[in-house]
């Protein structure tokens, strides 16, 4: 059997269009396959931030925690510093009228 001319050339085209073809699902294949790993490492890289992100923001709120308790403390030893002082004028004043008490009493005697 002898093969026509157009034949050949038919042959020869629908060959070169499955090659194409095959070559096109190669590169598509390729490229499927680059962009998958291009969002596997977006996303870890995504997750390694938030969790450094997560961490910063832990540690800055401890830190304005132990600003605000030493803070707190100032002021609580401020105000007893102040209650002991009013205290202790309090206390002398007792003692000033008890003393004061006494004299007039023994001057009445």
């Amino acid at each position: 059997m002898e093969k026509h001319p157009d034949q050949s050339a038919l042959t020869k085209t629908i060959n070169e269009i499955k090659t194409i073809e095959e070559k096109r699902e190669r590169i598509i294949a390729a490229a499927k396959e680059e962009a998958e790993k291009i969002l596997r490492t977006a996303k870890e890289n995504i997750a390694e931030e938030r969790a450094k992100m997560e961490e910063e923001l832990v540690a800055y709120k401890n830190e304005q925690l132990k600003k605000g308790r030493g803070d707190i403390e100032k002021e609580v030893n401020k105000i007893l510093s102040d209650a002991k002082a009013k205290a202790e004028q309090l206390k002398k004043k007792k003692v000033e009228e008890k003393k004061l008490q006494k004299i007039a009493l023994s001057l009445f005697e």
